[in-house]
């Protein structure tokens, strides 16, 4: 049984790099002693349609994913990042602001696969598929940061890969559109061994909230179809819809994996909720430029229906305990990540979101709200 998973996980990976044409021969980069780059990206909240972008779905049945690019806090600052430069000396210097650091002698010991319990795997992945490897002249610094919290269900560790992607591809001249980047992304996660679909990078490489869709054509294009809000709308839905941190710390993978197998195995039940998923993105993102707040509610409500439905498992006591004793005040609420943990997000109703914000305080729990902000601006 477990050399069938190995082998039909090993089938998902080659149907990714088959459809993404940047995996290809890259002999020819080369590096520039002195340059610099720094790349600063947003994280995203993630509203409706998810499952529907994780291969092997996404690459062989249409998708649609509903997020939005943010920044957490007073600041309009963006919160994940690299910082990459070119020096004469064949070492690698890897840090990051976990605090871990490393240098690596020389390229020889950079091969896939990475350990996933390396600190680097993301850094010395993208490395590898990006052709970097192949540049022996020189040596590299790479600097990674986030300040999302760990575990937050907000897409910090695909945004830390397309930074890093992103400031590869700058230093070596190769294409650096969010197109080129969030399809070499979704290889890299699958050359990782860890999965994932593409919303993440998707939603913080493209500005402001974004419906995103993907037809299973070779190569994978996304096309992303900005969800216009006028000014005031806008407000309104920054002023109701209220994030949160469940206080738990999600794991994504475990997540991934239970519902993945379920795809594999042709689940009916999960092909359902898979195919309603991409179908409320669509809706929710109309109901979000009319401003209509219960509508969108709603929405919010069945796609966290849909999760649990997919994974019984996504959910907490704690989450729930909070869901209800908030019901009287809200349209609708989800946790925005792979469920089991992170953060979430709860939608006052009209003029109800100071008097949500201050229950919020008052009741027991690990949870506690975050201002968010869209981000860049997009009106």
């Amino acid at each position: 049984y477990q050399r069938r998973v190995h082998g039909a996980w090993l089938a998902v990976q080659k149907e990714v790099f088959n459809a993404v044409e940047e995996c290809s021969d890259k002999s020819s980069l080369e590096l520039k002693v002195g340059d610099k780059v720094e790349v600063q990206l947003p994280l995203r909240i993630s509203l409706a349609g998810e499952w529907s972008d994780t291969p092997p779905f996404s690459v062989e049945r249409p998708s649609c994913v509903l997020n939005v690019a943010v920044t957490l806090g007073n600041d309009q600052s963006l919160p994940v990042g690299c910082v990459a430069s070119v020096h004469e000396t064949s070492e690698i210097r890897l840090s990051s602001s976990s605090g871990a650091s490393v240098i690596v002698d020389n390229w020889r010991q950079i091969t896939l696969p990475v350990p996933l319990s390396d600190p680097f795997v993301v850094v010395k992945t993208a490395l590898v598929l990006c052709g970097i490897t192949n540049t022996k002249n020189h040596g590299l610094s790479i600097h990674t940061y986030s300040h999302a919290p760990s575990g937050s269900g907000l897409g910090g560790s695909s945004v830390v890969s397309a930074s890093v992607v992103s400031a590869l591809h700058q230093l070596t001249g190769q294409p650096n559109d969010p197109q080129t980047v969030s399809r070499v992304v979704l290889a890299l996660e699958q050359a990782m061994g860890t999965g994932g679909g593409w919303q993440d990078q998707v939603g913080a490489l493209f500005p402001g909230p974004k419906c995103t869709r993907l037809l299973p054509t070779y190569p994978l294009t996304f096309d992303v179809e900005t969800v216009f809000l006028t000014d005031s709308t806008a407000r309104l839905i920054q002023e109701h819809l209220i994030l949160f941190d469940s206080g738990h710390t999600r794991l994504a993978q475990s997540v991934l994996r239970r519902i993945l197998r379920r795809y594999l195995q042709r689940d009916a039940e999960a092909l359902k909720c898979i195919r309603e998923s991409a179908d409320l993105a669509a809706k929710a993102a109309s109901r979000m430029a009319a401003g209509d707040l219960e509508g969108f509610g709603q929405i919010l409500n069945r796609m966290w229906q849909v999760y649990q439905i997919l994974d019984p498992q996504c959910s907490l006591s704690d989450v729930d305990r909070l869901f209800h004793q908030v019901s009287d005040l809200i349209y609708g609420a989800r946790l925005v990540g792979a469920g089991g943990g992170g953060f979430g997000v709860l939608l006052a109703k009209l003029g109800k979101a100071d008097e949500l914000r201050e229950r919020l305080k008052s009741l027991p729990g690990p949870h506690r709200a975050y201002q968010w902000n869209f981000s860049p601006k997009f009106t």
